[in-house]
């Protein structure tokens, strides 16, 4: 799983798969999220795979840091012209005036793109981070990033809004990489950020107690954070020291695939595609129609939750056929695929249910409290647009407590849409 996690990091945008579901290009980017307890190593397989990529991302980082030096000299000479022409501008007129207010605007733009140049953080990869360093991170390297951490307690945290003033989620920009949906910032004290098609991919190795946080958090799981990633259990625990010597015996192979790969991303070509049969596609579509069928099993609070397991396996299959050096998904590599992301959401599942139950016995008690407040009855518009609640955690709650509360339907005396109002059956209970 790590693996293909840095596999997908070093693709970047550089691969796609086609024909796997509708007419829909399917980036190879994964989130995955491992966990282990503490001091079980978590950090020497990751650091090991993800070698190759820190060795070509300081080279990389080196190099611009040399193109930049060798700027310096002309960002010099550009700024003793400006302040030249801006000091002799005043007393000129006509086409002559004309012409130097041109020349001093092209060189005000060769000095800005000078400087945006140098300002430029050149990598590959990021670890634990801050949003905002995300978004810049992003506008510096193609929009293109892998996000690695053998301890990514702080990321979950970033995510969760542990640091932020409001301690509202910071799901967007995760949502937004992972798709490729454009996203814009806003900010007061800088510049805000724009990126058309951000393409992010991660590994996260995290200990249960982090995990657990993300599980219980009702609006990672609403808003389908949860159900892009690739969540699963080692089973990784502290063991007697066997006295043997840990060896890569793969290591010269796999850091000539991931250089391979990062030379045609670094050659800025078309994405090379890789099709899927007919037979493939098919594979997929029964996963899907597997993934809805247990979803409803599940309860209403987990609706979605299982939404991105077709896309899941289209990126696994599609990181399949590249490390055997093909460019077709067969049904058979289909089938593997989809072997790999069920197994995650089993076990993500399986994980899920404690936090789900702990999640769920806090929700009534914040429930009850607001319609004991408000006479025992609140409209379901007011607890959407004042309390934060989405009508589908409504009805989970309705769900899974119906001796405790309910939601009412009531006609108006004249036309309109009837109002609906959460109420607790009992107000003495």
């Amino acid at each position: 799983m790590s693996a293909m996690a840095v596999l997908a990091g070093t693709i970047g945008k550089s691969v796609i798969v086609r024909g796997a579901y509708k007419d829909k290009a399917t980036r190879l980017n994964l989130f995955v999220i491992a966990v282990a307890e503490r001091g079980s190593g978590k950090g020497n397989i990751g650091e090991t795979l993800c070698a190759p990529m820190t060795l070509r991302s300081k080279d990389l980082a080196k190099k611009h840091a040399e193109i930049t030096a060798s700027k310096r000299g002309e960002q010099g000479a550009i700024k003793k012209e400006i302040a030249h022409l801006e000091r002799n501008i005043s007393n000129r007129s006509g086409a002559d005036r004309a012409n130097r207010l041109d020349t001093l605007g092209h060189k005000q733009a060769r000095l800005a793109e000078l400087e945006r140049e140098a300002a430029r953080e050149v990598t590959l990869l990021v670890g634990n981070t801050t949003s905002e360093a995300l978004e810049r991170a992003l506008a510096d390297n193609g929009e293109t990033l892998f996000s690695y951490s053998a301890e990514a307690g702080a990321a979950v945290k970033v995510a969760l809004g542990k640091y932020s003033r409001t301690g509202d989620g910071d799901y967007d920009l995760l949502l937004s990489g992972y798709s490729g949906d454009s996203f814009r910032s806003s900010r007061v004290t800088r510049k805000g950020v724009e990126l058309e098609k951000p393409c992010l991919a991660l590994l996260w190795l995290v200990q249960p107690i982090i995990a657990r946080k993300l599980f219980g958090d009702a609006e990672a799981v609403s808003r389908g954070l949860t159900a892009r990633i690739l969540i699963f259990d080692t089973g990784a625990k502290r063991e007697h020291d066997d006295r043997q010597n840990l060896t890569f015996d793969q290591e010269p192979q796999w850091s000539q695939f991931l250089a391979e790969i990062l030379d045609r991303r670094m050659s800025e070509k078309e994405p090379l595609e890789i099709i899927c049969t007919v037979e493939a596609r098919e594979v997929f579509a029964k996963f899907y129609d597997e993934s809805v069928d247990l979803e409803r099993s599940l309860g209403a609070d987990l609706a979605g939750e299982l939404s991105r397991w077709r896309e899941n396996a289209i990126k696994v299959a599609g990181l399949f056929a590249l490390a055997v050096k093909i460019t077709g998904v067969s049904a058979e590599m289909a089938a593997q695929a989809c072997t790999v992301v069920r197994w995650c959401g089993l076990n993500y599942l399986t994980m899920l249910q404690t936090s789900r139950t702990k999640r769920m016995r806090k929700e009534p008690e914040s429930i009850t409290k607001l319609l004991w407040a408000g006479g025992g009855e609140l409209a379901v518009g007011i607890l959407q647009s004042s309390n934060g609640y989405t009508r589908q955690e409504l009805d989970a709650l309705v769900a899974a407590f119906p001796t405790e509360i309910e939601i009412e339907r009531r006609k108006h005396a004249g036309p309109g849409k009837p109002a609906e109002v959460v109420r607790l059956k009992s107000k003495s209970s």
